[in-house]
Order: C-alpha cells, then sequence, then structure tokens
C-alpha cells in the first residue's frame, strides 16, 4: 500500500479516459459535457447521431494492448518522477491515481500520446485511439485519495 501524501501545490488526481467510441455522448450510463461537471441523462438520438459521425470503429482493447499502454503508462510516470498510487488498464478506459508535478490535464494529455505512440509502434493499424476528452478529478484529501485508490484496483 502506498503511503499517501497530499501536496500543498500539486494535488493527487483521478483521472480516467476510455477507449474511442465506447462512451459516447448521450450514453445511457450517464455522459459528461465538455466544460460541464454535471452528468447528463441518457440521449439515445444523440448516440445515434455521434456514432454516425465516427470515423473508425469503436475500440475494445486486447490484453497485448493493455499491457502495451500499462507498461507504457509505468514508464513515463518513472520518467516524469510522477508518483502512480493506482493503475487500471481495462479494455475500455484506463483509471489512475496520480501524484504529479504538472497538472491532471496534463498528465492525460501526455499518457494518452505516449500510449499511441507504443500502440502504433506494435503495428497496430488504426488511427483513433482515445476520444479527444477524459476526466480528471482533483483529490483534496486523504480519504478521497484511498477511495479512488480502492475504486480503481477493485471497481
Amino acid at each position: 500500500m502506498h503511503t499517501i501524501s497530499m501536496p500543498d501545490h500539486f494535488p493527487t488526481a483521478f483521472i480516467t479516459w476510455t477507449t474511442y467510441g465506447t462512451w459516447l455522448p448521450g450514453d445511457p450510463r450517464g455522459w459528461i459535457i465538455e466544460n460541464d461537471a454535471s452528468i447528463q441523462s441518457e440521449e439515445p438520438a444523440l448516440v445515434n447521431v455521434v456514432m454516425q459521425s465516427m470515423k473508425e470503429p469503436l475500440l475494445t482493447l486486447s490484453n497485448s494492448q493493455r499491457e502495451i499502454c500499462d507498461a507504457t503508462i509505468r514508464a513515463h510516470c518513472e520518467r516524469r518522477t510522477w508518483s502512480i498510487l493506482a493503475l487500471n488498464v481495462r479494455t475500455n478506459h484506463v483509471h489512475i491515481v496520480v501524484e504529479a508535478d504538472v497538472s491532471g490535464w496534463e498528465v492525460m494529455k501526455q499518457l494518452k500520446s505516449w500510449c499511441t505512440r507504443k500502440l502504433k509502434e506494435a503495428d497496430e493499424p488504426r488511427s483513433r485511439w482515445w476520444p479527444r476528452r477524459g476526466y480528471v478529478r482533483y483529490l483534496e484529501d486523504v480519504e478521497a485519495a484511498e477511495n479512488a485508490i480502492r475504486y480503481t484496483n477493485d471497481g
């Protein structure tokens, strides 16, 4: 178990991003409008419109693709001296709880970019791996961090 420190200037972040096409605007599980943290209700017509505009089929990561992403995230965080408190690369999304010296949005941007590079190096033939958006929540205390770690590892 990691010792959780709550830095004064660089907060611990819970970061999530999905794979391309697996959680669309209008989704029945709820969805978030960009720049609005409130969860939106199901909109089947919107899902259909978004599906029609997709440039590639939705992506479910294989076991080998998940391993590439996991190893890439760990290596990049180590190189940047970011502390991974929890990481779970799933078939349709990634969760990470991390302490970093940059914003959670910058962490997500870099990790998505590096995972894309490594997947392409493995001769994976697609161009779209992730949606443009993701989710970042800053964890304000140890209890919030412990809950995010538990969710990431066991949820």
